[in-house]
């Protein structure tokens, strides 16, 4: 009798366990939607790294979006965070130097919603021209070297001649990921580094003002085109930038 129990009780816990419900697994596959609202091709990069995006290198997803189409990638990962290129050909037009127009972010950085609700944003309109991404970056370079080749007093003429080497030594690096390294020298001689992002202000279709930001986002200096010279003096080329300095001007070429 113990033992018809016995085999009773084991085909009862093998039926229990046939009919439990199989646990329900959550794919929530996230996408990022590649919406391009202009009437230009646009390359689209996305990169898992800021360092990978900073040197355009292996990149997770690339496509280009046809004029007012759109394309959905299907995220691989729950990385939270992308780093995302976008630019047209020439780079005439792209996300570089945003952080937010309007509503709207356009800038490299894409967070990932819980919602899927991730939308990138192609947008031919904005203020964007040649010389911002071509100057700087020419391009699509991880970085570009500027150094000072004249000091300039506020009216706009030359002084370098007449301070000592410390004085005249001024070297910028800026990286595709905005942020720059700025050496000076000191009264010994000694290099000084200032290290933080800068940002591009505009007015429409022309980029007037670079601005170095110091470590808690204050204005360090600022630089100008040369097409946006506050000053009159001294013949220098389109890749020139003039450097806000007490007193006058540093010119800086690559």
């Amino acid at each position: 009798m113990k033992q018809v129990l016995y085999l009773a009780a084991i085909a009862t816990l093998v039926a229990t366990s046939c009919n439990k419900a199989t646990p329900v697994v959550e794919t929530d596959i996230k996408e990022l939607n590649f919406n391009n609202q202009s009437s230009q091709p646009m390359y689209v990069k996305v990169y898992r790294t800021s360092n990978d995006y900073m040197l355009s290198k292996n990149e997770v997803y690339s496509n280009t979006v046809q004029p007012y189409n759109r394309v959905i990638w299907e995220v691989p990962d729950n990385t939270p965070l992308y780093y995302v290129d976008w630019y047209t050909d020439g780079y005439h037009t792209s996300n570089w130097g945003y952080k937010k127009t309007g509503s709207v972010d356009y800038e490299y950085l894409v967070r990932m919603n819980n919602n899927n609700d991730n939308v990138v944003y192609c947008n031919y309109n904005l203020h964007n021209n040649q010389w911002g991404r071509n100057t700087i970056i020419r391009g699509n370079e991880a970085k570009s070297e500027w150094a000072a080749v004249d000091i300039l007093d506020k009216d706009g003429k030359s002084v370098k001649n007449t301070l000592p080497e410390w004085k005249r030594y001024y070297h910028l690096y800026l990286y595709k990921d905005m942020s720059y390294d700025l050496r000076t020298k000191n009264e010994e001689g000694v290099e000084v580094r200032y290290q933080s992002y800068y940002e591009l202000e505009r007015q429409k279709y022309s980029i007037q003002t670079l601005r170095l930001l110091d470590k808690i986002h204050n204005k360090l200096h600022e630089a100008y085109t040369v097409a946006e010279l506050p000053i009159q003096g001294g013949t220098y080329t389109k890749d020139s930038l003039l450097l806000t300095i007490p007193g006058g001007y540093v010119v800086l070429v690559r």
